[in-house]
């Protein structure tokens, strides 16, 4: 009996023993959700008279912590002198900053943590904490306070560093080289308080980024006007709108190539003024494709045959581009194709497509049926130009059936290529099936151009029209809808939104919503007033 209890009792005495004497952090449990919550600091936060040698800063939290990202997160306002930067390191529960060298008379300093300080487990940062002090009598109080929003949209914008440059010694590269004196992060409703800032002048700006502190070209970004004195009586107010910078200059080349027999392609940043040519002997005609993030393509169709040269001139403001093609080997045409735009309404044009340039339509092989019965389109347009597509209106009928048979070779492309029979149908909804706004605009003065959208709830155009007078504006044929009246002020009258350039000190165009939202319901005729100036003053 004795020789049995020894075998089991001693292999569970020493497993006692073990976990005993090994102590470790439990696993599992709940995900801890909180990050740490400041407790103390010696000396005090926001303390006085503080030693210019040989102090020691001790700041207390209610729990284990550790520093993260330091050297990016971590910015000293303003940075004290000496070549040693201080030690900043995290002990247990406590984060521990020491000076090894002497810092300024009268001058109040702040240690902005960024989101350096997390717990242990879930690395939850405390956000934007800062521990301020001044070496003199009295701690510096000015302020700023502002908002950020989206320039486009104009949403709110969290989390964007807004950042302070010391004005006497600022140059065009400190923004890329150096850290901010100082800074802060926006809220959830894009609002941001710098406190604790002296009397000085400084640059400001804004710019979304994680990580590195430093300003990098590419990030989206928000602009003041600068300087900015810190000391006056106005330190509220200073907004701005937040927008992401053009990738490349204006009407630049990105890429070309050859996509087929006879078919070249081109794509271009905001082809503004590019203006596309070639000498060739033979026809050629352009087609636009409208792309993402401001490139649009470009392709120019034209028969040339397998062994010949082709030269393409892109000609700008301030470039030319010359492009020599060389076909080396046997390439297909691009394929024929016939593709359909149906009407939105009963007003609206119904547009048909094709994929490559049409040479000659035989108009007597299109057959138009309204329902049952043949019909005859009200007008029709070629697109003489580029031969790119054909135009149909018409009074269309509410609660019919349109169709529009395209019989077999009833289209011949530029390369000999012929259609197969397509049959194109639509149906057309009943008049009260729709919602018809009329909208009475009244400008600051006749000349200056705006654009007129209509937004729904996620900001998608419904539908827009450019303005350059006080007049009355219909949109008829709307499906119903809730939506908002958007104004864009077109300065340079491009038609569309340009963002800003902060190299050149341009600031992104403005934009202003009707503050009343628009039901459009079906079946129904709804009537509003805008003056624009009374809304451009409002938002000043």
């Amino acid at each position: 009996m004795l020789l049995s209890f020894n075998k089991y009792f001693i292999p569970i005495f020493l497993f006692i023993v073990a976990s005993c004497a090994q102590q470790v952090a439990p696993s599992g449990g709940p995900k801890d959700e909180n990050y740490p919550v400041f407790n103390d600091a010696k000396p005090s936060n926001k303390s006085v008279k503080f030693p210019i040698k040989g102090q020691k800063i001790n700041i207390k939290f209610d729990e284990f912590v550790r520093l993260k990202d330091a050297t990016q997160q971590i910015v000293i306002s303003p940075p004290p002198p000496g070549e040693k930067a201080p030690t900043i390191q995290e002990n247990g529960k406590n984060i521990e900053v020491i000076f090894n060298e002497g810092l300024e008379r009268n001058t109040t300093y702040t240690i902005n943590f960024g989101n350096s300080i997390t717990d242990i487990h879930e690395e939850m940062a405390v956000p934007d904490f800062k521990y301020v002090f001044s070496t003199g009598e009295n701690l510096d109080t000015n302020y700023i306070k502002g908002k950020i929003l989206n320039a486009f949209t104009l949403k709110p914008e969290k989390n964007v560093i807004v950042a302070l440059y010391e004005y006497a010694n600022f140059n065009d590269t400190t923004i890329y080289n150096k850290k901010p004196s100082y800074f802060i992060r926006t809220k959830e409703d894009g609002t941001f308080s710098i406190e604790n800032i002296p009397v000085s002048s400084f640059f400001m700006l804004a710019y979304k980024k994680e990580g590195d502190l430093k300003f990098s070209k590419g990030y989206e970004l928000a602009m003041f006007k600068n300087p900015i004195k810190i000391g006056g009586n106005i330190n509220e107010g200073y907004d701005s709108y937040l927008f992401k910078p053009d990738t490349y200059r204006k009407n630049k080349l990105i890429s070309n190539e050859v996509k087929a027999q006879g078919k070249y392609a081109m794509s271009i940043y905001k082809p503004e003024q590019s203006k596309i040519s070639t000498k060739s002997k033979n026809p050629y005609y352009i087609f636009k494709e409208k792309g993402y993030d401001n490139t649009d393509t470009f392709y120019i169709y034209t028969n040339v045959k397998e062994k010949d040269s082709f030269n393409i001139t892109i000609e700008n403001p301030d470039t030319t581009y010359l492009l020599q093609y060389k076909l080396k080997k046997k390439l297909k045409n691009p394929a024929f194709e016939i593709q359909n735009i149906n009407p939105s309404n009963l007003d609206d044009t119904l547009i048909i497509k094709f994929s490559v340039p049409y040479k000659t339509i035989f108009t007597d092989s299109i057959i138009y049926k309204e329902d049952t019965n043949l019909l005859k389109p009200s007008y029709v347009a070629f697109d003489e130009k580029n031969h790119q597509f054909i135009k149909y209106w018409h009074k269309w009928k509410e609660n019919t059936n349109y169709t529009f048979l395209f019989k077999d070779s009833s289209i011949i492309d530029i390369y000999g290529q012929i259609n197969r029979g397509t049959n194109i149908s639509f149906n057309t909804k009943s008049t009260k099936d729709f919602a018809n706004l009329l909208i009475n605009v009244s400008l600051i003065a006749d000349g200056q151009e705006y654009i007129l959208q209509l937004v729904d709830k996620d900001d998608k155009v419904v539908k827009e029209k450019i303005i350059t007078k006080s007049s009355e504006v219909n949109f008829n044929g709307l499906d119903p809808v809730e939506c908002r009246i958007k104004i864009i002020q077109d300065k340079n009258r491009n038609g569309i939104w340009d963002n800003g350039n902060l190299e050149e000190n341009i600031f992104p165009e403005k934009v202003y919503y009707y503050p009343e939202s628009l039901v459009l319901r079906a079946y129904w005729d709804l009537e509003q007033s805008i003056n624009i100036n009374s809304l451009i003053n409002s938002k000043e």
